[in-house]
């Protein structure tokens, strides 16, 4: 009986101490309650943009078509981005993640196929949403997105580095789904 106590006893330890030096080092590194992931991504217009969209762009380049597929993901953290285009047979495809930051500021990332990376800041008034894009090679982008209704939204950017100005601007439709 002695036996089994000290067993079962060993046991409980066994389970009960790793837990117990797994808190007191997340409370000497500092990660407490504040370290758990914020509630899900709660933003109506960053939802609203939330689907598949089709358009064309206009700028500097010369025209493209383009589509954008949208979704929340990251564990209902971010809007994650993806855009197809093609402009006069040039393919182009870009992926970003935008989500707001902790001040309700948006922040996000962009990468694209012409080895693009870029950090974004910026912010929405009522639906219109600006973000700052700088890339690793000292460019600037600056895109204003405006909701036109419910299924339609205007975009217009201008990239900035140097002296070299490249202007755009489109419309993107959403794409309705059919049942088959």
């Amino acid at each position: 009986m002695k036996r089994l106590s000290l067993l079962t006893l060993l046991a409980v330890l066994c389970f009960i101490l790793p837990v117990v030096a797994q808190d007191e080092m997340k409370e000497e590194a500092g990660m407490g309650a504040e370290m758990m992931p914020p509630p899900a991504l709660d933003d109506e217009f960053l939802s609203w943009l939330v689907g598949e969209w089709e358009g064309t762009s206009e700028g500097t380049m010369g025209m493209s078509k383009d589509n954008y597929k949208m979704s929340i993901g990251l564990n209902s953290q971010f809007l994650l981005m993806e855009v197809n285009s093609d402009m006069n047979g040039t393919p182009f495809t870009g992926m970003g993640a935008v989500t707001l930051a902790q001040d309700g500021s948006l922040a996000g990332y962009w990468i694209d196929s012409y080895r693009l990376m870029a950090a974004g800041k910026g912010s929405r008034e009522g639906d219109v949403e600006t973000i700052v894009w700088t890339d690793q090679m000292g460019g600037v982008y600056t895109r204003v997105t405006k909701k036109i209704d419910e299924n339609t939204f205007e975009v217009t950017g201008k990239y900035v580095m140097g002296d070299q100005v490249m202007e755009d601007k489109g419309v993107m439709t959403r794409k309705m789904m059919t049942d088959k």
